[in-house]
């Protein structure tokens, strides 16, 4: 499924100029149940499937978030490498006037990583399962084909760390749900 999304991604991104749409760079916030928040950056690609619906395509790489392990070892603090990837729908209420408010919702993959080994597990590693988001935005437009916009997300996502330490296999479940947020500009074509 990892591996279908990815492909479908780089597909619609290179018929880009195709379609009409849009590109956007932002600056992103997110804090998960778990996890500390964190600040990071988010590159969106939308393209317009009708008037009022728009795929979009957004990836936001955020700075490690930070979260706590229980091993046989002991407490640690785990440093997580975090990507979501978001394939889903926009659909906006007024299309052509200069704010343009949107709901959206859809898939999201994490892409996780982290160094297990270095709190003792030997063989330690993450895993993320498929998750969802939903939300909504507002796109202020500046002058013809440059918006600012802002968008706020809550996107659901499980991951697992597992690892086998010097005393036994440990396994902890990771809840990577939380709020998020998004405030940049956006060039359309």
């Amino acid at each position: 499924m990892k591996r279908a999304l990815w492909v479908l991604a780089i597909l619609l991104c290179a018929s880009a100029p195709v379609w009409a749409g849009s590109v956007g760079l932002s600056a992103a916030y997110q804090d998960t149940d778990e996890a500390k928040d964190e600040t990071g950056v988010t590159l969106e690609f939308a393209f317009d499937l009708s008037r009022r619906v728009d795929l979009q395509i957004r990836g936001t790489y955020l700075k490690e978030l930070t979260t706590e392990f229980e091993s046989r070892l002991g407490t640690h603090e785990v440093d997580i490498r975090y990507f979501p990837l978001d394939l889903g729908l926009a659909v906006h209420f007024i299309p052509d006037a200069r704010v343009s408010p949107y709901v959206s919702g859809g898939l999201t993959h994490y892409s996780v990583s982290s160094d297990l080994e270095d709190i003792g597990l030997e063989s330690g590693h993450i895993e993320a399962e498929l998750g969802y988001y939903g939300g909504f935005g507002v796109d202020f437009t500046l002058v013809r084909h440059w918006a600012l916009y802002f968008n706020a997300l809550y996107r659901v996502g499980q991951a697992r760390l597992t690892g086998e330490g010097l005393q036994g296999f440990s396994q902890r479940g990771l809840d990577l749900s939380g709020a998020g947020g998004n405030l940049g500009v956006k060039v359309s074509w």
